[in-house]
């Protein structure tokens, strides 16, 4: 019997579907991105909790030094911007109530840190999270420098930085 159009179809998409969903799993599986919000401000790691970050003073380090800082995702005041990092040096930095967080990676684009003043913060829902004890401001200035584009930025609310790292 020969094979029907549509069956034929089926037959050749099939494996390219499925090539895709295996790469957006792996995909996913692999981005540890750490997410920066405000309206009540909040720091997530989703794929490492805090407790497993290396610590000294101000700095906690990624317990996965070899992943590089891919990308940033910003929306700011409603509008949304990607900027790009690779293998060098991208450092996003963010100010709230007087608390000035900064995320980077080294000058290879591997190693990220995230330095800020950790008493300034609280436990949150888990422990993926961090919780600014003052809920009642928003983020303010904001910069992502060595991505292509550079962002210089000012937030009025409801902002979100969402820092990708594989």
């Amino acid at each position: 019997m020969k094979p029907t159009r549509p069956c034929s179809l089926f037959t050749l998409l099939t494996p390219t579907l499925l090539t895709l969903f295996l790469a957006a799993v792996a995909w996913t599986q692999s981005d540890t991105p750490i997410v920066i919000s405000d309206g009540s401000l909040t720091m997530e790691s989703r794929g490492v909790p805090w407790s497993q970050f290396g610590a000294a003073g101000n700095t906690r380090r990624h317990p996965n030094q070899g992943k590089t800082l891919t990308s940033v995702d910003l929306r700011v005041n409603g509008r949304n911007q990607t900027v790009t990092c690779g293998n060098h040096q991208c450092t996003v930095t963010a100010r709230y109530d007087g608390t000035t967080i900064t995320v980077s990676s080294g000058a290879n684009g591997r190693g990220l840190t995230v330095n800020t003043d950790f008493s300034a913060f609280h436990g949150g829902a888990s422990a993926n999270h961090l919780a600014h004890n003052n809920p009642n401001t928003q983020i303010g200035a904001i910069s992502v420098t060595g991505g292509t584009p550079p962002f210089n930025g000012t937030g009025s609310g409801h902002t979100l930085i969402t820092i990708h790292y594989q």
